[in-house]
């Protein structure tokens, strides 16, 4: 599948560290195709503050299947439905590299990997063994193999929104590590993708430069794209009140 005539939106950043209402502005590579059906708005990840307590990731985004309401399925599509040749597509996972280690969170239910899991894989993302896009810029979502590695739960409803100023559907993906598994250290860099379809029209990407501790305070990851450009923000939270919210307008 071509990626002309459709969205492709990945904003990568050098590096942004975990302290307090930290903002950075970027402005986003040019968008091909129809955002409505692609773009990604928001992408955060929830960090606890010990390694087996619970992750939580929330995505803003337009996608190319309609929800009728709550569920716990996100539904494949296909780009032309009226083209039995149009392969079908899903949600990319959440994907985070930490070194020569591979992890993916997965949203939809693919290649033996049930929606909610965490897995670790074999290889660098893109190539031996995980999937990027047909022309293999982007990675977009895990191959067959790996090693399950955590458990979650996945939510996504209809927003009401037009897909113009905030996205259409919003997900959220629970998960825990198991205890004898080890996940990312967030007191190293760590290199996050996400893609909108599997087909990497649209995405969001991030480099975490550590929290500079064995442990790290609870804290948001937080990628967004606006009309104007893109805006990360990365908050840390004291463990007994949250930080106020930096936002921009």
């Amino acid at each position: 599948m071509s990626l002309i005539g459709k969205v492709l939106m990945v904003v990568a950043l050098t590096s942004i560290g975990l302290s307090a209402n930290q903002v950075l502005v970027l402005t986003p590579t040019p968008v091909f195709g129809d955002p409505l059906k692609y773009q990604m708005f928001t992408a955060t990840i929830d960090v606890p503050s010990v390694p087996t307590g619970t992750y939580t990731i929330d995505i803003s985004t337009n996608y190319g299947a309609t929800l009728s309401g709550p569920t716990s399925v996100i539904p494949r599509f296909k780009e032309d439905p009226n083209d039995p040749l149009s392969p079908e597509l899903w949600m990319g996972d959440f994907l985070l590299q930490q070194g020569n280690k591979y992890f993916g969170v997965v949203f939809v239910a693919h290649d033996g990997y049930v929606a909610g899991d965490v897995y670790q894989t074999p290889g660098p993302f893109v190539t031996n063994g995980n999937r990027g896009d047909r022309n293999n810029q982007q990675p977009v979502s895990l191959d067959a193999g790996g090693v399950k590695v955590g458990t979650g739960t996945v939510l996504a409803f209809p927003t009401g929104c037009n897909g113009t100023t905030c996205g259409e559907i919003h997900v959220t993906e629970t998960f825990t590590i198991d205890p004898q598994s080890a996940f990312v250290s967030w007191a190293a860099p760590v290199t996050i993708f996400i893609q909108s379809a599997t087909c990497a029209n649209g995405g969001l990407t991030t480099v975490t430069e550590g929290g500079g501790g064995d442990t790290p305070e609870p804290s948001t990851i937080v990628l967004s794209s606006v009309a104007a450009g893109l805006i990360l923000v990365a908050r840390r939270r004291r463990k007994k009140a949250l930080a106020p919210v930096t936002t921009l307008e």
